[in-house]
């Protein structure tokens, strides 16, 4: 798919784990076709990196030591306001590592409430990526897991799309041709008339053959 000049023109987006090279990717994308993107992630010196080429149009947020703080601070300054794009990439950050994956499963969880208001005030969309290579038992307590964090996103009520997209085979280092190829599935989504030609909530992509 080609890219669209001005298809994010006004628009806001908030991508998570945009320290991940997918993640950098869509916001640069999104940036270069006029939206404005809050890049959100762990790693400050990652996501200074990701906004320098469009410094005007992609502000950062760390998540420190105390990522709940961070989500309480978005639920309460965004309170409805207009949110776009929501694209949270954080599982793809901590695939293989049982531990961060689990807590990035309530973070996640998390920013999915914090920011659920504005994605209904503007009618928004929001993708969650995730790897597939994660099972059930990979969870915090009760409902708070891989399967409950996927099936809740997709199946959320009121206004505007949710979709999520699952990395099968997910590639060890992202080349630019996957991160392309992932980036142009993600971001078709946010494309009305593409996104309801897709019938399902969940779809996968598979790694460019090199």
């Amino acid at each position: 798919m080609s890219e669209q000049s001005g298809r994010f023109e006004g628009r806001v987006a908030v991508v998570a784990g945009a320290e991940h090279p997918l993640a950098a990717s869509l916001c640069r994308r999104i940036a270069s076709e006029g939206g404005r993107v809050v890049a959100l992630g762990r790693k400050h010196d990652l996501l200074l990196d990701v906004a320098r080429d469009h410094p005007d149009l992609i502000q950062t947020l760390t998540l420190g030591g105390m990522p709940h703080n961070v989500v309480d601070l978005l639920k309460g300054s965004w309170n409805g306001e207009p949110l776009d794009c929501f694209i949270d990439c954080m599982l793809l950050t901590v695939a293989g590592d049982a531990a961060a994956s689990r807590e990035m499963i309530a973070l996640s969880w998390g920013l999915t409430d914090a920011l659920e208001g504005g994605l209904k005030t503007a009618q928004g969309c929001g993708v969650l990526v995730v790897p597939e290579n994660f099972t059930s038992s990979d969870s915090i307590s009760g409902s708070i897991s891989y399967d409950g964090l996927l099936n809740r996103f997709v199946n959320a009520s009121g206004r505007g799309r949710r979709r999520a997209v699952r990395v099968l085979d997910a590639p060890e280092t992202w080349t630019g041709a996957d991160c392309l190829s992932a980036g142009d599935l993600v971001l078709s989504l946010f494309d009305g008339t593409e996104a309801e030609n897709i019938d399902t909530r969940i779809v996968d992509w598979t790694p460019v053959p090199s």
